[in-house]
């Protein structure tokens, strides 16, 4: 599996799990780190497989989408500021800290969209976005946010690994930066 987002205050471009160790390249450089099945990370790498930002956006705001036919596929769709959006963006961005409610609060959420498409005969989700532009209240800082998902090869099981030249060339990433990661 191939990720692009940040994990806390890294970049990083490409990861591999593998039998709760993880490898991960920051900048040109590969790394490695044991991983616990309750950890975080592992939490929302298993949610950005199954889409559960997505999923929750859909759901909570299931009475204000579009939903538009776009050749083999269904799109769902939501763009604005209005009260319930606000909260499920809030919610989104809880999700994706753990489920920490401390941490969304002082933000105040400006825009929120989501977009969601389907295959219109199995539908397996396709491709995923969502948007968050939102502002700390205290600092006035103003942040926006965009993850994008592409789903294909869904129920089509492979045999998964980690290259050997990935494992040949990787790091044990330093306790303290491994302390802020996982």
């Amino acid at each position: 599996m191939q990720f692009n987002q940040w994990l806390r205050l890294f970049l990083v471009y490409c990861f591999y799990t593998w039998n709760l160790i993880m490898y991960l390249q920051m900048g040109k450089k590969w790394f490695k780190n044991p991983v616990k099945e309750s950890s975080l990370t592992v939490k929302n790498i298993k949610g950005e497989m199954i889409g559960r930002s997505s999923v929750s956006a859909i759901k909570g705001l299931k009475d204000d989408l579009k939903t538009k036919k776009d050749g083999n596929s269904f799109v769902m769709s939501y763009s604005g500021s209005s009260k319930k959006a606000k909260s499920v963006a809030k919610q989104v961005l809880s999700d994706q800290l753990g489920g920490s409610k401390t941490a969304v609060q002082g933000i105040q959420i400006n825009k929120f969209s989501v977009k969601y498409r389907v295959d219109n005969k199995t539908y397996l989700p396709q491709k995923s976005t969502i948007k968050i532009d939102y502002e700390n209240s205290q600092s006035k800082v103003k942040v926006s946010t965009k993850a994008e998902g592409t789903y294909s090869s869904l129920n089509k099981i492979n045999d998964v690994s980690v290259p050997n030249s990935v494992k040949a060339k990787s790091k044990s990433i330093p306790k303290s930066v491994a302390n802020l990661l996982f």
